[in-house]
């Protein structure tokens, strides 16, 4: 029963320590939003054409640039995966394009002329998916803090309060378990003392 005890006070303190961790991460997420709203709300009072920025005047152009995965594992992490298009699956899917595209029947079959090995594909160029440059080349400074604080946001503390917030409750589970195991523990040995007497 003492190994049960201590066994749950080990729990006890992973479970302060994630608490801590859970809090500390509220607050920076706290920070980052006020700093990304103000930094917002700059951008819109300094922006010398009548756009505004904001969450209103979003269409459907307006994309994720960074995605949450969550397998279906109850033990893993959270993690954020940034978008990336690699270029190089451009390249090979216009080089099957090119191979793909049909040949004129009247040519003889002889005629035909081989791709040179040597020759380089031109690459396609990739469109960016930063929202920024919906604005212009030259954007507000106020603009870029904002954005800098949002994705702060989101891949630092709001990935450690969700994982904080998990690791509490899976520890919760394993507290309840145990206190459970360690009453029964308790009663066993009352009446057990009880029936000695």
């Amino acid at each position: 029963m003492e190994d049960a005890k201590q066994q749950l006070e080990s729990l006890w303190i992973k479970y302060l320590g994630f608490l801590d961790q859970y809090s500390k991460a509220q607050q920076e997420i706290s920070k980052h939003h006020s700093s990304g709203i103000f930094s917002l709300a700059e951008a819109n009072f300094k922006n010398t054409t009548r756009t505004r920025y904001g969450q209103d005047y979003y269409d459907e152009r307006m994309q994720a640039a960074t995605r949450c995965s969550v397998s279906g594992s109850s033990t893993q992490m959270f993690a954020l995966d940034r978008d990336a298009i690699p270029t190089t699956s451009l390249n090979n899917d216009h080089a099957r394009n090119s191979e793909q595209q049909p040949t004129d029947k009247s040519e003889p079959s002889g005629s035909s002329e081989k791709p040179d090995a040597n020759e380089s594909v031109p690459e396609k160029t990739i469109p960016s998916k930063d929202p920024l440059r919906w604005f212009g080349i030259l954007v507000q400074p106020q603009l870029r803090s904002c954005q800098r604080s949002f994705l702060g946001m989101v891949t630092g503390p709001v990935l450690e309060a969700v994982n904080a917030s998990r690791s509490l409750r899976q520890l919760e589970v394993e507290i309840r378990r145990l206190r459970k195991d360690i009453r029964k523990a308790e009663r066993a040995s009352k009446t057990a003392g009880a029936d000695a007497t």
